[in-house]
């Protein structure tokens, strides 16, 4: 399994903290999802529509029928792809490279 490319988005809202952002009015998981994909755009070395697999992990969903993961497959018209989100509160991401890992 490699990682291809990888993208993030911070709310620019700061909440005192040094490293803690606060989502503005407006913006979500599924914003924020999209946002960090277009970031990682550039540096993916295929097609976007050529991903076969989208995971979205958090533990604070905008919407749990239309995720960050379908939002995404939406809005790049990736229609082959699988989209599943998956929730475990603090380890969600971790949770979701295993099940990347798993579906290879």
């Amino acid at each position: 399994m490699f990682i291809n490319a990888t993208g993030f988005y911070v709310p620019e809202e700061r909440v005192g903290i040094h490293t803690r952002s606060k989502a503005k009015e407006g913006e979500n998981i599924n914003t924020m999802s999209l946002e960090a994909v277009k970031d990682a755009l550039p540096k993916l070395p295929y097609d976007i529509t050529e991903v076969d697999l989208i995971v979205s992990a958090s533990y604070s969903p905008y919407d749990t029928v239309a995720t960050a993961a379908h939002t995404v497959q939406h809005e790049y018209t990736i229609a082959d792809a699988k989209a599943l989100y998956l929730s475990s509160a603090c380890s969600s991401f971790l949770n979701a490279l295993e099940v990347v890992e798993g579906y290879f």
